[in-house]
């Protein structure tokens, strides 16, 4: 550290502590705007978009509650109400809103003092001990490189937040999916189960009349074993589902949900060509991205200041005891000293070093947003592949297949009572209409999942609830 002190008999100090400040200023707090979040917006949001600068209120407000007969909108609104994942990464992007204010200030004013074990004797009386006040002010421009820096980082974080709340969006809807194709299967497997039942009697009473079907009617058992087996199979799959989805909600596991009775349209309205430019402008993992790498470009252009020294500017002051000579002239005046000094920045290489790192990190994080953007697209791609694929056969087990095969097991049931088919094509037509119903119904839930996938991959239907409360 350099230092160069200019002495005066006296000196102001209020004046010199207050140019302290004046010269150090105080940075702006970080503004931004709410983000653009709208389903499918129709232009591009713009770039290095911000946090908002009024806070979401993430809690829920007591009269946030579901009711039995509740929406899918409606576990969704609660799942980014109450899901703690989300309450932790949330309170995560506030805790880095608050570096950009603590790096933006000046370092702390230094306060020094010293006591002469031995007065030193001057003509205007003895030195006994000395006071200095200096602050160190950092080179023009980095304090502010340092804020933005960090907000930069705020922002990164606040699109993590939003990229875990279209997770956990997608993560309800496909549960939710799954839970509704599980209580249609157990319904649809009771229905065909009732149907053997009712077959059985038939058979039952064919043999009572003479009939010589009893290898038939033990086929029949073997059947309804098999029925009754994978009956319970689903019965007991419902507590693990219920439980992901209540785990999901923030709710106790055994806490009961009624049986979806019908999927929302899973229909998107929008042209494939159109969800890639979207996926680009709005996916939250590539704006984060684009966030590191505007911070790592500030990092860069820091990393070119640390050339440059910082400066600081003080005063000190010494007091000076009464002459022991009568009459001295300014007899015990306390002298007073303006103090600047400066660091010597000698080691390049270092300096070298740090913006050759910074560089590097710029680039990686180029590289980073550039697979990340291959890898989303082509996510992109299977998704919509699989809704394409749950929409055909949505139509073809809907308005094709199951209309025949129900159409053919009634044919078959009333020729196997007038002793016309054999057994085996009866039990045949009816698994075949199993297969059928439950099939339509898994294309239902593929389909909702799908469309969940795509909404995730293209930034859509962010839901910031606002309610009350915040924890401290």
């Amino acid at each position: 550290m350099l230092e160069i002190t200019c002495w005066r008999s006296v000196v102001l100090p209020v004046v010199t502590v207050g140019g302290l400040f004046v010269l150090g200023g105080c940075g702006l707090p970080m503004r931004a705007p709410e983000p653009d979040r709208v389903p499918y917006p129709e232009k591009r949001p713009e770039e290095g978009k911000s946090p908002p600068e009024r806070e979401p209120e993430l809690e829920p407000g007591p009269e946030l509650t579901l009711r039995a007969d509740a929406t899918l909108d409606e576990y969704r609104l609660y799942a980014a109400a109450n899901n703690p994942r989300l309450a932790g990464l949330y309170h995560q992007w506030r805790a880095q809103m608050e570096r950009a204010p603590q790096v933006r200030a000046l370092p702390e004013p230094r306060l020094s003092y010293a006591e002469f074990l031995v007065p030193v004797e001057t003509r205007a009386g003895p030195q006994e001990r000395k006071f200095a006040l200096s602050q160190t002010l950092p080179w023009f421009g980095k304090l502010g490189l340092r804020s933005s820096i960090e907000e930069e980082a705020a922002r990164a974080s606040w699109q993590r937040f939003l990229g875990a709340q279209l997770a956990i969006d997608h993560q309800l809807r496909s549960t939710y999916a799954e839970y509704y194709y599980l209580g249609k299967s157990i319904s649809i497997t009771r229905e065909n189960f009732e149907l053997l039942r009712r077959i059985e009697s038939v058979a039952r009473q064919k043999l009572a009349a003479g009939a010589e079907n009893h290898p038939d009617i033990i086929r029949l058992h073997v059947e309804i074993g098999r029925l009754e087996d994978r009956f319970k199979t689903l019965l007991d799959m419902q507590t693990p589902v219920r439980a992901k989805l209540n785990a999901i909600l923030n709710r106790r596991g055994d806490t009961d949900i009624p049986w979806p009775e019908e999927l929302p349209d899973a229909a998107l309205g929008i042209e494939n060509s159109a969800l890639f430019r979207y996926l680009e402008e709005n996916n939250p993992e590539l704006l984060a991205l684009q966030h590191e790498i505007e911070r790592q470009s500030l990092a860069t252009k820091l990393a070119k200041k640390e050339y440059f020294p910082d400066l600081a500017v003080g005063f000190e002051t010494i007091v000076t005891g009464s002459a022991l000579a009568p009459n001295t002239r300014d007899s015990g005046e306390d002298a007073w000293a303006l103090t600047f000094s400066t660091e010597l920045p000698i080691w390049f290489e270092k300096y070298s070093a740090g913006e050759r790192e910074a560089k590097e990190r710029r680039y990686a994080a180029k590289k980073r947003h550039e697979g990340k953007k291959n890898d989303l697209r082509a996510e992109l791609d299977l998704a919509l592949y699989h809704l394409r694929d749950s929409e055909r056969r949505v139509s073809l087990y809907q308005n094709t297949l199951i209309p025949k095969a129900q159409e053919s097991l009634t044919a078959t049931e009333v020729a196997f009572r007038a002793d016309a088919v054999d057994f085996l094509d009866l039990v045949d037509s009816q698994r075949v209409l199993l297969e059928f119903q439950l099939s339509r119904e898994r294309a239902l839930s593929d389909r909702l999942r799908a469309a969940a996938e795509i909404d995730r991959l293209a930034g859509r239907f962010v839901i910031l609830p606002r309610g009350k409360g915040q924890e401290d």
